[in-house]
């Protein structure tokens, strides 16, 4: 499912663009190797931990737990790229965090701890891939960086799961 969500994505998406928006398709080489890369190590990593988790546990509290990565952008900011939080950053972690809580209190229906896992880590994945491509991806035009983010994952999920036509 996920190579298919990728591939008709980024056929569209080349479609798109080469009809009504052509000068989006070019970007330098080094920017088109960041967005590949994005595409490979971000989206594809994180949407097959996602879909890895949910193997384990209940949709929602697999989005749920994706959904943190608000959390751990903000944590990853502050910490790694020496970002200062306001106020206002930090009340609406507490929030987030506290409505997070709220979501999650009660009896869980957990058939694999590793789903829980492989959920927080596509939160935190999915975390990493915003920091990254903020910080590299300056400048590039979003539509531009997605083109060749989407089309990346599709490679990478086609290579790595081997999906059938079926």
């Amino acid at each position: 499912i996920l190579f298919w969500r990728f591939f008709l994505a980024s056929l569209l998406l080349w479609i798109f663009l080469f009809i009504f928006k052509r000068p989006l398709i070019r970007l330098t080489l080094k920017q088109i190797l960041i967005s590949c890369a994005l595409g490979i190590f971000g989206y594809s990593f994180f949407s097959t931990l996602y879909f890895k988790s949910i193997e384990g546990i209940s949709i929602s509290l697999a989005a749920l737990l994706l959904f943190m990565f608000p959390i751990f952008v903000n944590v990853g900011a502050y910490f790694f790229l020496k970002e200062k939080m306001n106020i206002r950053q930090l009340l609406s972690l507490v929030l987030a965090t506290s409505g997070i809580a709220i979501l999650v209190w009660g009896p869980l229906f957990v058939n694999s701890f590793s789903a829980v896992v492989f959920a927080l880590l596509a939160a935190i994945s999915y975390a990493v891939y915003v920091l990254v491509s903020g910080h590299y991806q300056q400048g590039v035009p979003p539509l531009s960086s997605s083109l060749y983010v989407i089309t990346s994952a599709a490679v990478a999920l086609f290579v790595f799961h081997q999906p059938s036509a079926g």
